[in-house]
This record gives C-alpha cells, sequence and structure tokens, in this order.
C-alpha cells in the first residue's frame, strides 16, 4: 500500500508537471502568435503612411508645378496666329471692377465677361501680356485708332484706350557732342545752385516738369537742354517719341525691289479755282469757303504717293485722305462718300472715317498701291511720328491726295526729309536682288519736281524688246 502510494504521488506529480508544461508552451506559442500578429499591424500601418506621405510629396509637387493655375477655370477658346485678343476693362465710382476678353472683335459668348471684383482703395492695376517661348504680340494701349470698338450702352461713357488714361512723362536721350563728356545737373532751375551728379552721354531721363527757357526738371535733377559753351551753341538733349516699340520687330532678310516714291505737292492752279488760296511760295493752303477738297498736283497707278503737312492755326475742322483722281471736281467726295481717310475729331459729319486729333500738329499720309495700304502718321514734331491709321486702299485705280477743309483751314506742306529719304533709297539699294539692281542701274533716277522744266531722251531697245517708261 505505501509502494502504491508512492507511486500514486510520483504519477500525480508527473502528470502535473505535464501540463504545467503543456500549458506553458501553449502560453509561449500565444504570446509569440499575439506579437507576430501586432508586428505585422504596425508595419500594415508603416506602409500605409509611407504611401500617404508620397501621395502628399506627389501632390505637393504637382502644386507646385502648375502653381495658381491648378485653380484656375477653362474660358474661351483657344487663340490662333493672327487672332487680336480685345481686354476691356471698366471700374465704377464705387471701385466696382470688372474685366471682358474679345477675339476678333467679338465679345460674345464663350468670351466676354471674365472677372468682377472691388477694387480696395490704395489699390493699382497693371497691364500684363506674355508671348511664351519664341512668340511675339503687337499691343495697342491706343497709340494707333482701335479697328474694332466695343459695343457699350446707351448713355454708358465711350471706351478710351489705356494710352489715354495714363499720363506719359516726356522723354530725353543725352546725346553730347565731341569733346564734352558729362552734362551738369542743378539743384535748381539755376547754374548758380548747387550742382548734383552730371549725365552720361547716351543717357535716357524723363522730364518731370518745364522751367522757363530751356530748362526742366528731371528725375536727377534740373539741367538745361541747351548752353552756350566757349562760344559754342551746345544742345545736348534730344527728345523722344512718347511711344516706343518695347520690342522692335524682327528683320527680315527678303529681298526688296526698288520702289517708285512720289512727294506729293498742292495743285496750285486747280485749287485756286476751288476756294483755295496760297501763300509763302505756294506752301501754305488757306480755305476760304468749304466744303472743298485740297488735291496734290501727282496722281498714281503704282509705287508709293505720300506727303507731309502741318495743320496751322485756324479751322480744327479739317480731313485728310486719299481719293480716286477723277473724282477731284466734287469738292464733298472726301467728307461725304470717301472711306479712306482719317478726320480731326472736332469735325462734324463724315462718319465714314474714324476721328483723331491733328490740329496744329504733323501729318503724314503714305499710300503704298502696290501693297493697297495707307498710313496715317501724326506727331507735334516731324521727329516723334506716330503711326495711328493703317487702312486698306479701297481703289484700283490712279489716285490722288486730298484734304477737306472748311472756313479758314490752313495746311502747311513740309518739304520732304532729304536724309531720310537717302536713307530710305540706301536700305532700298543694299536689299535689291540682281534683277531689281540692273532695272535701278538702267533707270536715270531723277525725280520730278514741280514748276520746273525737265527734259528727257526715250528710247526703245529692238533687239531686246525692252522699253523705258516715264511715268
Amino acid at each position: 500500500e505505501e509502494k502504491k502510494e508512492g507511486e500514486d504521488k510520483k504519477e500525480g506529480e508527473e502528470q502535473k508537471e505535464g501540463e504545467d508544461k503543456k500549458e506553458g508552451e501553449e502560453g509561449e506559442k500565444k504570446e509569440g502568435e499575439e506579437g507576430k500578429k501586432k508586428e505585422g499591424e504596425e508595419g500594415k500601418e508603416k506602409k500605409e503612411g509611407e504611401e500617404e506621405k508620397e501621395e502628399d510629396d506627389e501632390d505637393e509637387g504637382a502644386e507646385d508645378e502648375e502653381g495658381k493655375w491648378a485653380n484656375a477655370e477653362l474660358y474661351g477658346t483657344p487663340w490662333m496666329e493672327g487672332d487680336i485678343i480685345g481686354v476691356l476693362l471698366t471700374i465704377t465710382p464705387e471701385r466696382q471692377c470688372s474685366m471682358s476678353f474679345s477675339l476678333n472683335g467679338s465679345f460674345g459668348a464663350p468670351f466676354g465677361p471674365a472677372f468682377e471684383q472691388e477694387l480696395p482703395e490704395d489699390a493699382a492695376l497693371s497691364l500684363l501680356v506674355v508671348a511664351g517661348d519664341d512668340g511675339q504680340l503687337a499691343v495697342n494701349l491706343g497709340q494707333r485708332l482701335f479697328q474694332v470698338a466695343p459695343v457699350v450702352q446707351e448713355g454708358a461713357p465711350l471706351p478710351r484706350g489705356l494710352g489715354e488714361a495714363m499720363t506719359l512723362l516726356p522723354a530725353w536721350q543725352v546725346n553730347l557732342p565731341k569733346g564734352v563728356k558729362a552734362w551738369p545737373v542743378f539743384e535748381d532751375s539755376s547754374r548758380e545752385s548747387k550742382g548734383k551728379k552730371p549725365l552720361e552721354d547716351g543717357a535716357t531721363v524723363e522730364e518731370l516738369r518745364s522751367g522757363e527757357g530751356n530748362w526742366v526738371e528731371l528725375m536727377e535733377g534740373w539741367v538745361q537742354t541747351k548752353m552756350t559753351i566757349a562760344g559754342r551753341d551746345i544742345e545736348a538733349l534730344k527728345a523722344l517719341p512718347r511711344w516706343n516699340p518695347v520690342d522692335p520687330p524682327r528683320k527680315t532678310h527678303k529681298a526688296k525691289m526698288s520702289k517708285q516714291k512720289v512727294n506729293a505737292t498742292f495743285d496750285v492752279d486747280f485749287c485756286e479755282k476751288h476756294c483755295w488760296n496760297f501763300e509763302d511760295n505756294n506752301m501754305l493752303a488757306k480755305c476760304e469757303n468749304g466744303a472743298s477738297m485740297l488735291t496734290s498736283a501727282e496722281s498714281a497707278r503704282s509705287g508709293i504717293l505720300q506727303w507731309m503737312l502741318k495743320s496751322e492755326e485756324g479751322s480744327d475742322t479739317f480731313e485728310v485722305g486719299v481719293i480716286p483722281a477723277h473724282e477731284v471736281e466734287n469738292g464733298e467726295y472726301l467728307h461725304t462718300t470717301g472711306k479712306c481717310g482719317l478726320k480731326n475729331n472736332n469735325t462734324d459729319g463724315g462718319d465714314q472715317k474714324s476721328a483723331w486729333p491733328m490740329y496744329t500738329k504733323y501729318i503724314e499720309v503714305i499710300c503704298d498701291i502696290e501693297k493697297n495700304k495707307v498710313t496715317f502718321k501724326v506727331g507735334e514734331k516731324k521727329d516723334q511720328m506716330q503711326e495711328v491709321k493703317i487702312m486698306e486702299l479701297s481703289y484700283n485705280e490712279e489716285v490722288k491726295l486730298a484734304v477737306t477743309g472748311w472756313n479758314d483751314t490752313r495746311m502747311r506742306l513740309e518739304p520732304p526729309d532729304k536724309k531720310k529719304a537717302a536713307d530710305e533709297d540706301s536700305d532700298s539699294d543694299s536689299d535689291m536682288d540682281m534683277e531689281g539692281a540692273e532695272m535701278f542701274a538702267t533707270t536715270c533716277g531723277n525725280s520730278v519736281q514741280a514748276s520746273t522744266w525737265h527734259v528727257a531722251t526715250l528710247a526703245v531697245d529692238l533687239e531686246q524688246r525692252r522699253e523705258m517708261i516715264l511715268y
């Protein structure tokens, strides 16, 4: 019995140890599975975090690449080369600002209104245009007449070119003669005042206001546009045009043919019979009664017909343009019928023509018959002429230049700039091809002057069947 009890006790202890061992192994296994599961979950969370971070980085990169354009809305239709984009900005007295765009003159959908917002009191707007890589844009701020004007509501003010709303400061370029190193600048409009840093040759400066005599105030101080130095009158500041191209047109290398250019003159004999009087060696024309046309003595079917006029003080009612040669007897043709012209902005009637301020200014009309183009230039000075209008020449026949005048309209004929003409002839000669050069070499090249006798020899080469034509 004691032995049996001992064996039973031993078996009980072994069984208990076995159960404890089994429970321990199961516990270790369970702990291992839980740890493995926990590690798996941590790895999954880590992987998801890395993926989210990569997505965030990609979004940030895309946003950096696209910038604000990522939030832009589509507008209009794609533009093509040659399209004209109009920009119309309206600001009410309450500073409500709206902007519309047009395509080739049309503000209809999908173009038209684009932005509306209230403009803060201290805010200003700037025009920004970007041509892109290798692109070119011509920008008209009102220095030329707009070919297409926006339609406005009845009673609303007419739109103005942005250039009319801007104040342009007159600009000067320093052009020092040989031997003069710098041009003096003073604190006041007196050479007795304290001096400042002088202007260097070639510098471009802006005028703030003009003083007495030839004094002007610049950003740099007061200067004289000209002064007497060592007994010589020296003019060091040359006035620059108000408008300058930001990026001059690119030069082309196409060969050009020599064109016949005629500087027109007044048809004195004809116009004296039609209400015009002439003074100052027939260079100044005055209208006694209108409407009546002052026409050119010359007419042309080819080449270029041009003249430069100066509107003198008198009547500010007049028109300039081009007419068919057979309409010279109709004194009101340019005013009532002719479309190829420009009228001064105070001229009533003639609504088929555009208006531009030309009174007491220089006016140049260039009729290029071969290109069917008429160019009008206007300026305060001869060297500050600005192209304000280009029109299609609608007459396929011989034409003349003309002015419509009324009582006391005065026009002065300006002589052609010989230096400018020589430069143009030089450029034309250098760019001609061989055929053009040969043709140029076999013509006499003498220009016909008014009121002067000319002798010409006409010849025909029978072998090569060439003939000379005298216009």
